[in-house]
């Protein structure tokens, strides 16, 4: 029998491989980062990386306050990951 939480593990595997798809053909919209790094369950590096490029590309978008949340999410991804000094703010 296939659960719901089975089924809700499926479609967000498929909608992550569909906008990783679109992301590859066009650059994706902070919005679109968003979506992709909240989906990335176990994956904390490549969430992390998506975090801080949507924190980056709000502001364009006239939106300091999603760019302040972003930015927020980064660092527990990293921590997750066992990378305390980046979580931090160190580039080391």
């Amino acid at each position: 029998m296939i659960t719901a939480a089975a089924l809700d593990r499926q479609a967000g595997a498929d909608a992550y491989a569909q906008l990783s798809a679109a992301g590859r053909e066009t650059p994706l919209g902070p919005e679109d980062l968003e979506r992709l790094a909240a989906g990335l369950t176990g994956r904390d590096e490549e969430s992390a990386a998506l975090w801080a490029r949507a924190h980056q590309e709000f502001p364009s978008w006239g939106d300091e306050a999603r760019a302040a949340l972003c930015a927020s999410w980064v660092a527990p991804g990293l921590m997750n990951g066992g990378e305390i000094a980046r979580a931090g703010g160190s580039n080391s």
